[in-house]
């Protein structure tokens, strides 16, 4: 492996317990955000763009596909009101996965998730919002400014 981007994933998810796709997104972008501010170099080599209604990058969904390939996290699909599923993903039990994080790496990647946890999806939203980047692009809750550009974190 030539990057930290599936162990960074598992790390999170094993951390976080049972994420969603919009969640893991989030916080792949705070704890990166947060990273490049502290060591001067983001964890992930994710690219991130302003998407509708957070930053995004389509990276992640190659990593949780090859996570799941590799059988070290489940995904598990709930039943909406609106008869569409909302996926979950968890690692899967008795399976250790330590890839190539240092173990400097995890401890700030946890004390990171530890002042992130008391968040859910839509209060992450709002904090990646008020990041440097977001702000930079002039990009608001709800709105459509930039869409598809980068975030240059």
């Amino acid at each position: 492996m030539d990057n930290l981007n599936k162990p960074f994933i598992y790390f999170i998810l094993s951390y976080r317990g049972q994420c969603g796709i919009t969640e893991i997104v989030k916080l792949c972008y705070l704890i990166d955000l947060l990273f490049k501010q502290e060591t001067w170099k983001k964890l992930s080599t994710f690219e991130y763009i302003r998407y509708h209604y957070w930053p995004f990058t389509i990276q992640i969904d190659g990593c949780l596909n090859e996570l799941l390939n590799e059988w070290l996290i489940k995904k598990e699909l709930i039943p909406q009101a609106s008869s569409d599923y909302f996926a979950k993903f968890s690692v899967l039990p008795n399976i250790t996965f330590s890839g190539f994080l240092t173990e400097d790496q995890k401890s700030l990647c946890s004390q990171m998730l530890d002042d992130l946890t008391p968040y859910n999806a839509l209060q992450l939203t709002k904090i990646a919002y008020e990041t440097e980047p977001m702000k930079k692009l002039g990009a608001t809750l709800w709105g459509n400014e930039h869409l598809g550009e980068s975030l240059g974190v």
